[in-house]
């Protein structure tokens, strides 16, 4: 009986923790939001790094914050249906008005190189930005699978100009 009770609760637990619980397009909107959020965080601490190493922990958490709300929001697309077409349109106009925070962000990074060189973290930096790369791709792969087609398009098209943009900046640190 004590067995039946506790396999019932390690249930219960498994179902509400459970990652891929169905999500949708207001999740999504709303991780969009937070990631807008955390490229204008990202944007102000690079903009104030003074190329000292406690600033350059200060660029880095940032970054890893925004790592954390990018990958979120991938495992959230993962775990919702294709949308309608309203919610592909709102979903992809909320994305494409990320590009100019992204791209804001990868330019004030260049534009720090040397600075991010005086604290010794150029290596981290190139670990970040692939990093961010790496997820952004992520993001856009998961946003086409669940968009209109004609949205879909329209993500690709963005996803290859950030694409371009981080390849930029990854050069300037490699």
């Amino acid at each position: 009986m004590i067995a039946k009770q506790l396999l019932a609760v390690l249930l219960s637990i498994g179902v509400s923790a459970s990652p891929l619980a169905l999500r949708d397009a207001s999740t999504v909107l709303a991780d969009l939001s937070s990631i807008l959020d955390h490229l204008s965080t990202l944007s102000t601490t690079v903009a104030n790094f003074d190329g000292t190493l406690t600033g350059a922990v200060s660029v880095q958490q940032d970054e890893m914050t925004l790592s954390d709300a990018l990958n979120k929001t991938v495992i959230d697309l993962t775990a919702s249906p294709v949308f309608g077409a309203a919610d592909s349109t709102s979903v992809t106009k909320a994305v494409t008005g990320l590009e100019t925070s992204i791209v804001t962000v990868l330019d004030k990074i260049i534009g720090k190189k040397s600075l991010f060189a005086s604290a010794g973290v150029t290596s981290v930096v190139l670990s970040d930005l692939e990093t961010l790369q790496g997820l952004t791709d992520d993001l856009s792969t998961q946003l086409q699978r669940k968009v209109t087609a004609a949205d879909a398009s329209t993500i690709a098209s963005e996803a290859a100009q950030l694409d371009a943009v981080y390849t930029v900046a990854i050069s300037a640190f490699s």
